[in-house]
């Protein structure tokens, strides 16, 4: 790109300058004369030559469709220095001449460019005029500030008569796994897609960020050498800064606006800053990751929870960046389940500065993890198997548990059967008492179950199973409907079916929004075998069971503001009695009387 100014490289700073000698006033006034209009009329070139930039610039945006272009400034930056041009020669241990090209873009319009990259995409390009770095999916070239002053002696003859017309990205970007290519000219990225013709894919203004740090009291802003900024699609197409780690970050501002300042209480300085092209959102990495959203004129924060548990994703430059996960929620146990459905695929996972997980090559990534608030049990599940880390002092335990052959399915009338789909069904693994899968049911959409390939169940009329659960220690597999349990030895294909009859004396009740006690339905909680004279009922963590009754009488009730219950135990074959299980405080038991 050439860099334009008010210094022309034909105007002599002598010519200006040189002291008017005192034996020839009138030739030395004229020279002086000759050098100011020569300047102004320089002078009108350059405004032309910016105007002609113009022009260029926002042909190349034209051809973004609606809604993509995000430009709401376009303030051309004018350097006055300007020195001499130079080639960077090619230079790479890991090219050679017949897997290398050298291209000279300069003067040449984005289009153009676009195409000698096009071309040209499996090999290694050098750019004249460019430093080039090659990582594993990224070529990335940055312009040498020192190219522009004789250019029409230094760059090809086909070249020249397009200098004051196109000006030169200041870096160029081209993704090689995406075949995307962005340009970086006057503070906007313009991106073309390099496949199916020259698809621009957008343009994207560069924000003005102004980061500080605190200097004998005073905030001071950081300088350009204090930290480095590129683009990145990890996650979306995202601007990054990261700060050098000896500065200590305490604000962050978007124009005249604060985004983010440090707290007190936070121990962390800011490290990484990350500004989303696709809406606008930023995301700050200080010890703790914050999201800012703009809302009305405002910044709204948002905390990262558990707050120091942190998501990064790999990106083209062979770093991590910050991931913020927007869909958390937390039970009444204090378990943390993280969905990462239409989250960004991501690479690492850390707990403070313990590394939990990394991503490996042709491993899937995982659809959720859950963890309890004191973070020592993360447990990621997948779509063949659930991986748990247990941190014990400085050690973690990785465990794998396959997920059961267990096959789901639906059957139409006319014999025709489909495997029923994670939208059918959530899958839920429970460590305590002994591994166990449960699988929770849309109601009456499942109509056969097999292990492997052996039928475990196929339906009767009417008969609607709302839960699966699977004993991996025992191998028992147990099919529960509202009324009834079906027990199944998975390991014995000759073993007979047991049923288990759920009585129905004990019901669990709730308060409607009306505020009436009302009994809750089958699909508010489940109920499971427990021990071997029990059966468990455990309410959905949406549900807060305010009454138990046994034959209509209440026999537990529900105070308003302690914590809720998290299951009841029945044991009813030989002495009645029901236990009442909390998170915080010891079980209540009620034996119950024969007649109750």
């Amino acid at each position: 790109m050439q860099r334009l100014g008010i210094d022309n490289p034909e105007i002599i700073a002598g010519d200006i300058e040189r002291p008017v000698s005192s034996k020839r006033p009138l030739e030395s006034e004229g020279i002086l004369i000759r050098g100011i209009k020569r300047l102004r009329e320089n002078t009108l070139t350059l405004v032309q030559t910016l105007i002609e930039i113009l022009k260029s610039v926002f042909e190349e945006l034209s051809e973004i469709p609606s809604g993509q272009t995000l430009i709401t400034e376009f303030i051309p930056t004018v350097n006055s220095s300007l020195s001499s041009f130079s080639y960077q020669s090619p230079h790479s241990e890991s090219t050679n001449e017949d897997n290398s090209v050298v291209t000279d873009v300069i003067g040449m319009s984005l289009r153009n460019i676009a195409g000698e990259f096009k071309e040209n995409i499996d090999k290694f390009i050098f750019c004249k005029g460019y430093k080039e770095t090659f990582y594993t999916f990224l070529f990335l070239y940055k312009l040498i500030e020192s190219v522009f002053p004789d250019y029409r002696t230094s760059v090809s003859s086909r070249h020249r008569a397009n200098i004051n017309k196109i000006t030169a990205p200041k870096s160029i970007y081209f993704y090689k796994e995406e075949k995307i290519i962005f340009f970086e000219i006057l503070n906007i990225f313009i991106g073309y897609k390099l496949e199916n013709g020259y698809g621009v894919v957008g343009s994207y203004k560069i924000p003005e960020i102004t980061l500080y740090r605190r200097v004998n009291g005073e905030l001071v802003p950081l300088t350009r050498d204090q930290y480095s900024d590129y683009l990145t699609l990890a996650g979306g197409t995202q601007w990054v800064i990261r700060v050098r780690e000896e500065l200590e970050c305490v604000r962050a501002m978007i124009g005249d606006h604060i985004v983010w300042t440090k707290e007190t209480y936070l121990k962390g300085f800011l490290v990484t800053l990350l500004y989303k092209f696709a809406d606008d959102s930023i995301v700050v990495e200080a010890g703790r990751l914050f999201k800012f959203t703009k809302y009305n004129k405002m910044w709204i924060e948002k905390t990262q929870i558990p707050f120091l548990l942190t998501h990064y994703a790999k990106d083209e430059i062979d770093g991590f960046i910050p991931v913020f996960i927007e869909n958390v929620s937390i039970d009444d146990k204090n378990k943390y389940i993280l969905d990462y459905t239409n989250e960004p695929n991501f690479d690492m996972v850390k707990y403070r500065d313990k590394t939990i997980c990394r991503h490996q090559p042709g491993q899937s990534f995982p659809k959720s993890m859950s963890c309890y608030s004191n973070l020592k049990t993360f447990e990621f599940k997948f779509d063949d198997k659930f991986i748990t880390y247990l941190l014990k002092g400085n050690e973690l335990i990785e465990k794998h548990h396959h997920i059961p052959p267990v096959t789901l399915l639906s059957q139409d009338n006319e014999g025709n059967t489909r495997e029923l789909s994670s939208d059918d069904y959530n899958l839920q693994m429970f460590t305590k008492g002994g591994i166990k899968f449960v699988y929770t049911l849309s109601h009456g959409v499942c109509t056969l179950i097999k292990y492997y390939d052996r039928v475990i169940w196929s339906r009767n009329t009417g008969e609607k199973p709302l839960y699966v659960v699977y004993r991996q220690e025992t191998g028992r597999l147990e099919v529960i409907f509202e009324d009834k349990i079906l027990l199944f030895d998975s390991k014995n294909p000759n073993s007979i079916v047991q049923t288990i009859e759920i009585p129905p004396e004990l019901t669990l009740h709730k308060r409607n929004d009306q505020g009436e006690t009302v009994k809750l339905s089958p699909l508010e909680y489940r109920v499971q075998t427990s021990e071997k004279t029990g059966l468990k009922y455990t309410p959905n963590d949406d549900i807060i069971c305010t009454e138990l009754r046994h034959n209509n009488r209440v026999v537990w009730k529900y105070t308003e503001g302690v914590h809720k219950p998290l299951s009841f135990t029945y044991f009813f074959k030989t002495k009645k009695k029901i236990t009442v299980k909390f998170h915080y405080k010891p079980s209540l038991k009620y034996q119950l009387q024969n007649d109750e």
